[in-house]
């Protein structure tokens, strides 16, 4: 199961995420997930189809990575 999820997170092993998926830059929106890391509750990240939820949340991973955030 380990070497599975390891293939759906190349990141973990490059330590970094693909510029093609981070490329639109949102720091405000990542600024605000950010602070809600330290919160002991569940965010949920919605929005219509195509808006950037999956850059935003990738874009988290690379900031988690850079700061030394162990998977």
């Amino acid at each position: 199961m380990k070497e599975i999820i390891k293939r759906w997170n190349p990141w973990w092993l490059h330590g970094r995420v693909p510029e093609s998926k981070t490329r639109i830059a949102r720091p405000e929106t990542l600024g605000g997930i950010v602070k809600l890391l330290n919160i002991k509750e569940i965010t949920c990240i919605t929005g219509v189809r195509r808006c950037g939820k999956s850059t935003v949340l990738y874009q988290l991973i690379d900031h988690l990575i850079e700061e030394g955030v162990n998977p």
